[in-house]
């Protein structure tokens, strides 16, 4: 009977797979470099993501080292580490100045749409000031005031006077409330200038004012305002009468009756004449 040939041991250590373990360790390694420094420009929001992602990759290059019982491969993970905290530093750096720069760009629009609105703001006022009257009411208006400079009229009076020089009824009718004139003083004006020139009864004096337009009220305040003697004025009237008629006391006295002095001035008037 042959004896047989015991086998040859088979080797215990490390086996043949080993130098592929240690070369798909620095392959891993070298691609989560690459992927730390692709991530270095991606926005704020995907840090953690690119974190998670190369930290994987580096505990599955830890494992297989392990496994194999080499360790001079474990002693590249720092380096790989501090990359990816480089990549994540610079990505916190790019979107900080970018927030900054997007803070800066609110900003001046902000200002620039501010200033908008002040310059569009003040546009109503530049419009308010604009002038509103026609070359035509402008005139009319002038007009007005020219006359009230030198003459004394009741509203309607002006705006008669007016339409006779030419100017439309709109025209004169802007130009009269333009002035804004107070017509109770142009009646006081009136009733002077009346008395400066003839004699008047306080009735006959009012009937005169409203004749040339003004209201019974402006014309009563007009008289009043005068502070007349109404005994002087009928005086007055007694000798015109007397300048140029011949007339007999009762006559007189009825004339200046008629012309509205009360009984007691009328008699006054004549006795003042001499009848």
């Amino acid at each position: 009977m042959t004896d047989q040939i015991p086998s040859a041991p088979q080797p215990t250590g490390p086996t043949s797979e080993e130098p592929a373990s240690k070369t798909e360790l620095k392959r891993q390694v070298r691609e989560a470099k690459a992927v730390a420094k692709a991530n270095r420009s991606w926005p704020a929001r995907h840090k953690f993501l690119t974190g998670v992602g190369v930290a994987g990759v580096l505990a599955g290059g830890i494992a297989v080292a392990n496994s194999g019982g080499e360790e001079p491969a474990v002693a590249e993970q720092p380096a790989a580490v501090a990359e990816v905290g480089t990549a994540v530093d610079v990505t916190d750096s790019a979107a900080a100045g970018s927030e900054q720069n997007t803070d800066s760009t609110k900003g001046a629009e902000s200002e620039e749409a501010a200033a908008k609105d002040t310059s569009t703001s003040e546009e109503p006022a530049e419009e308010a000031n604009e002038p509103t009257e026609t070359t035509s009411q402008a005139n009319a208006h002038e007009s007005a005031e020219t006359y009230l400079n030198t003459l004394a009229f009741s509203k309607s009076g002006l705006e008669k006077q007016l339409k006779f020089d030419g100017y439309s009824g709109k025209d004169a009718a802007y130009a009269v409330d333009a002035v804004d004139a107070d017509w109770n003083e142009q009646a006081a004006k009136s009733a002077e200038t009346y008395l400066d020139t003839m004699a008047f009864s306080k009735s006959g004096l009012e009937k005169q004012l409203e004749h040339d337009g003004f209201t019974a009220k402006q014309a009563s305040h007009g008289v009043d305002a005068v502070d007349a003697d109404w005994n002087e004025q009928a005086a007055k009237s007694a000798q015109n009468y007397l300048d140029t008629m011949s007339f007999s006391r009762s006559g007189l006295i009825d004339q200046l009756t008629f012309d509205g002095y009360t009984a007691d001035q009328a008699a006054h008037g004549a006795d003042a004449v001499g009848l």
